[in-house]
């Protein structure tokens, strides 16, 4: 009898795990929305109709009002060139099931251990790197999809702004790493005045702790530590192989520091 009954406890707690409601995640195409509409007023009803993106995204207070921004989004929207990179993004990034379903699972699993997180509202946008790569507040997070087309996409962020290992990191797989990495700082509790670099490694490592047990695993696998990190598997190695030279220039260097401080 008492089998029984454990052996029906396991089940309900079984169905109950099965059961867990992802977060909702509400994703926002303006990118699409962008270049259907090649006419100033559309582009400027859009930013009315987006005042956050506007802000946060663009710089721009006064959304539509800001006459600047509408005249460049839409030359850049009847760009050809631009065009043809946006055809090339969509091809790449399709519906986003694959994103949104990674992003409600990594929401799900903070909501468990901080029931104080909301999921927010994700907006995509392409133009031609006008703004950031990524933005990330409590509320809302807008991707910069142009950013992360991947090394075979027409046109690439510009090369003399970005060293080749930021560069290497701008691809698809990349992006929801990068949110949840965002989102741990809200979660990371440091000592912001603290600038040393023990204090700088301590910040990081919570937060790459924090992203790699938030994330979900992708085909029964846990997320790879090089999307994690941003290294390649080969700098993971080397990085590994030579961690005993690192913490002794550390040591050294620690050490000196304190003679010259006595």
């Amino acid at each position: 009898m008492r089998i029984l009954t454990a052996l029906a406890g396991l089940f309900c707690l079984l169905l109950l795990a099965s059961c867990t409601k992802n977060e909702d995640v509400t994703l926002i195409r303006l990118d699409q929305e962008l270049f259907s509409g090649k006419s100033p007023d559309k582009i400027k009803s859009l930013l009315n109709r987006n005042p956050a993106v506007a802000q946060l995204y663009f710089n721009a207070n006064g959304a539509g009002n800001d006459t600047a921004l509408v005249h460049e989004l839409t030359n850049r929207v009847n760009n050809p060139a631009l065009n043809e990179l946006n055809a090339q993004i969509q091809g790449e990034f399709g519906d986003m099931a694959d994103l949104r379903s990674q992003l409600a699972q990594a929401f799900t699993n903070i909501k468990k251990d901080f029931p104080d997180f909301h999921s927010p509202k994700i907006v995509t946008v392409v133009t031609g790197f006008l703004g950031p790569d990524l933005v990330v507040t409590d509320s809302l997070i807008v991707i910069g999809l142009d950013y992360f087309a991947g090394p075979k996409a027409k046109y690439r962020p510009p090369a003399q702004e970005f060293p080749q290992y930021i560069l290497r990191r701008y691809a698809k797989e990349y992006i929801v790493p990068a949110i949840i990495f965002a989102i741990s700082d809200k979660y990371n509790a440091t000592n912001r005045a603290d600038q040393t670099m023990l204090a700088d490694m301590v910040y990081y490592g919570k937060g790459y702790i924090f992203t790699k047990t938030m994330l979900p695993d992708i085909g029964g696998e846990p997320v790879a530590d090089s999307l994690v990190i941003g290294y390649s598997d080969k700098q993971l190695t080397q990085t590994f192989n030579a961690q005993d030279v690192v913490w002794g220039i550390l040591l050294i260097i620690s050490y000196y520091i304190k003679q010259t401080r006595r």
